[in-house]
């Protein structure tokens, strides 16, 4: 699937991918806006599932120059990528939500972007989130960025002003393993 210079807005999905849904397959997303979309349950503005990575000769799954805004869903209010082996860079991902509408659970995770693998195939240990800008995104645990259950390369990236307001263990970065390198994290880190 390929969009370009494309924009989803004010869109309501009663489960996953309130802006857009992608289920199998490969992915490029460059340049669109996805805005003030709502998911019933994970990935308000894009939902991506089971992207394998590249095999010799292709290019990768890329999510790249997009803006991701005023987002809503229980997880992964901008991005929710499950089994996803491309590449998340250079996007603008800001004032994202996620609610599970119980507030002593403490399980919307991921305001910005959610990340984690099924028990097979563990894709997303090829991924890679490279220089984006991840603002004022909100959530109970990992407010900017939530990975789970794999191991991506996560560089040069850009976490201001996310609010993790959890009744336990707020966090505006949550991780599982992995390569971290050059990110930047700055106020907005707990309560």
């Amino acid at each position: 699937m390929v969009i370009e210079d494309s924009s989803f807005a004010t869109n309501i999905a009663g489960l996953d991918g309130g802006g857009l849904g992608l289920f199998s397959g490969s992915i490029q997303v460059s340049s669109s806006t996805f805005s003030n979309n709502v998911a019933g349950d994970d990935g308000g503005g894009l939902y991506a599932e089971t992207v394998a990575p590249p095999t010799a000769g292709e290019d990768p799954s890329e999510i790249t120059l997009s803006l991701f805004f005023g987002n809503t869903a229980v997880d992964g209010g901008g991005l929710y990528l499950l089994d996803f082996g491309g590449e998340v860079t250079r996007n603008d991902i800001a004032g994202n939500t996620v609610d599970d509408g119980n507030p002593t659970a403490a399980e919307a995770q991921g305001g910005g972007i959610f990340l984690s693998d099924t028990d097979d195939p563990h894709y997303s240990s090829s991924a890679l989130l490279a220089n984006n800008l991840l603002n004022a995104n909100t959530a109970d645990r990992g407010a900017a960025l939530h990975i789970s259950n794999t191991s991506p390369t996560v560089e040069n990236n850009t976490m201001v002003d996310n609010v993790a307001n959890g009744p336990t263990d707020p966090t505006t970065l949550r991780i599982w393993q992995g390569t971290y390198r050059n990110n930047i994290i700055a106020l907005g880190t707990g309560y």
